[in-house]
């Protein structure tokens, strides 16, 4: 999915549900990314090794913050993963409790790749998630713990304000509840 209404430049939220079949592996799991324009990631909300994380990139820094424990994120249970970014600061909650966070300060451009669901947009390095993926949201604006935690709970209606993207996978499809329409196709 994608249009300028999911490019975002200095602040977002990433929200998801996930079950991982194999959070251990040391491999990155993506479970929302997007591609920057130089190549790489701009940002991609994670599962590795345990850990949920936010990787972030703006072709100058290369940025990532993540869970301390490996025993955060277990097989075959459902969690609820957030990153937020408010142009300061990083922060990954899971299941609405805060987890991490750093201070960094980014200059992302507007990138025209989309935004990817269960996989990165990189040639040769997908990064594919391992597990299933609910109720994914990108909202304009880092979301205060307050509204993570309401949020988290509550299925929206896509007319939210600030929210860039809304996949709720309801209907087997990955129609864009959003006023945006970023609809996508289902692969894998």
């Amino acid at each position: 999915p994608d249009s300028n209404s999911v490019v975002v430049i200095t602040s977002f939220t990433i929200e998801a549900w996930v079950n991982s079949l194999n959070p251990a592996t040391g491999v990155d799991q993506a479970v929302v990314a997007k591609r920057r324009p130089e190549g790489g990631t701009m940002f991609a909300l994670r599962v590795t090794q345990g850990k949920a994380s936010l990787g972030l990139n703006d072709n100058q820094i290369n940025f990532l913050v993540a869970s301390a424990s490996s025993q955060d994120i277990q097989p075959n249970r459902w969690y609820h993963l957030a990153a937020t970014y408010d142009g300061k600061t990083a922060r990954i909650y899971i299941n609405e409790a805060l987890k991490a966070s750093a201070d960094v300060q980014l200059q992302f451009k507007a990138s025209t790749f989309p935004v990817t669901i269960g996989r990165e947009d990189i040639p040769n390095d997908p990064r594919s998630f391992l597990g299933l993926i609910d109720e994914v949201r990108v909202w304009g604006r880092a979301l205060g713990p307050e509204e993570i935690r309401l949020n988290m709970w509550l299925g929206l209606t896509g007319q939210e304000s600030d929210l860039r993207g809304y996949w709720n996978f309801d209907a087997g499809t990955a129609t864009d509840l959003t006023k945006f329409h970023n609809h996508g196709a289902l692969a894998g």
